[in-house]
C-alpha cells in the first residue's frame, strides 16, 4: 500500500478515465438536483478556500454538454445580474467560501434574489460535519435553498499553498543526478 501522496496536474486528471467518469457522474447529479428544484441559477459555495468549488465549476464546463441540451454558462462571483422572466439555460456561479473572510455576509439580498439555490462543495477528510452543518444553516437562515452537496475526494490545495509548492519545485530544478551520471542531448533532424 502506498503511503506517499500522488499529485496530479489538471491535464493529467483530465486524461484519467476513472476520474472523467466520476466527474461526469457528479455533474449529471448536480444538474438533476437543479432540475428537481427548478433551479436555473445555482451558486457554488464551500466552507473553506481550496475545497474544490472552482474545480467543480471547470468540471461542469467540461461535462455539461453531455448531460443537458439546455444552454449553460459558468460565471465568477460578482455583482448580481438580473434574473430573466423565463430562463433558457443554466447559470452556475463560482461562489464564496462561507467560513472564511466575509463569508455569508457577501450574500446580500440582491445576490440571494439572483440565484435559485446553492450547491455546497465539501473537501473530503478536511471539512468537518459541523462545518457542513454550519454552512447549511447559514444558507437556510439567508433563505437560500440548499440543492445538495459535492464531496470532493480530490486534494485541491488552497492557491497560496499551491504557489509555495511550485516555487519550491522551481528552486530544485533541474534535478541533480548522482555522481558519474552524464546526460546527453540527442537531436533529431529530418
Amino acid at each position: 500500500m502506498r503511503s506517499d501522496p500522488i499529485l496530479l496536474r489538471e491535464d493529467e486528471v483530465s486524461r484519467s478515465p476513472q476520474l472523467l467518469r466520476a466527474e461526469h457522474r457528479l455533474v449529471a447529479r448536480a444538474f438533476e438536483a437543479a432540475q428537481a428544484a427548478n433551479a436555473w441559477r445555482i451558486l457554488l459555495v464551500s466552507a473553506h478556500t481550496g475545497d474544490g468549488k472552482s474545480h467543480f465549476a471547470r468540471c461542469i464546463q467540461r461535462h455539461a454538454s453531455a448531460v443537458t441540451d439546455k444552454p449553460f454558462e459558468i460565471q465568477p462571483f460578482g455583482p448580481p445580474t438580473p434574473r430573466p422572466e423565463s430562463p433558457t439555460g443554466y447559470v452556475w456561479v463560482d461562489g464564496v467560501t462561507l467560513l472564511e473572510g466575509d463569508g455569508a455576509a457577501v450574500l446580500a439580498p440582491a445576490v440571494r434574489a439572483s440565484v435559485d439555490g446553492a450547491l455546497l462543495v465539501a473537501r473530503g477528510m478536511v471539512t468537518t460535519r459541523a462545518e457542513v452543518a454550519d454552512c447549511a444553516a447559514q444558507l437556510r437562515t439567508l433563505g437560500m435553498p440548499v440543492l445538495g452537496g459535492i464531496w470532493n475526494d480530490s486534494d485541491c490545495a488552497p492557491p497560496a499553498e499551491t504557489l509555495r509548492t511550485i516555487r519550491a519545485g522551481l528552486r530544485t530544478w533541474p534535478p541533480r543526478l548522482p555522481p558519474g551520471v552524464f546526460t546527453r542531448s540527442f537531436w533529431w533532424r529530418s
